[in-house]
């Protein structure tokens, strides 16, 4: 099993990956601004939310979003999109990357 780590730098990539591979999306923010990181995938992905290493310490103080992918079989697609909840103003920030399982 390989883990392969992503950031929003990585925006607009194709990644191949194993069947038991696992794509982590390390999304950092800032909650106390009101913009948060909101995960879709479509094809056969699997996508949950697991804590991250980081402490955020103070209340309001930045920290890491991480989620785990796991592919399935095919194509799949996984946008992670950082915007308020409340506004429908485009997105911030965005990562959005496919995954073509070998």
């Amino acid at each position: 099993m390989t883990q392969h780590r992503l950031t929003p730098a990585d925006d607009g990539r194709t990644l191949a990956v194993g069947s038991e591979d696992v794509v982590v999306l390390e999304l950092p923010e800032q909650a106390a601004t009101g913009y948060q990181w909101t995960v879709e995938v479509s094809g056969a992905a699997a996508v949950h939310e697991r804590p991250a290493d980081d402490d955020p310490g103070a209340p309001g103080a930045g920290r890491t979003r991480v989620f785990e992918v796991r592919p399935g079989p095919g194509r799949s697609r996984v946008t992670a999109t950082k915007a308020r909840s409340w506004e429908s103003a485009p997105p911030v920030e965005r990562l959005a990357v496919e995954l073509e399982r070998r």
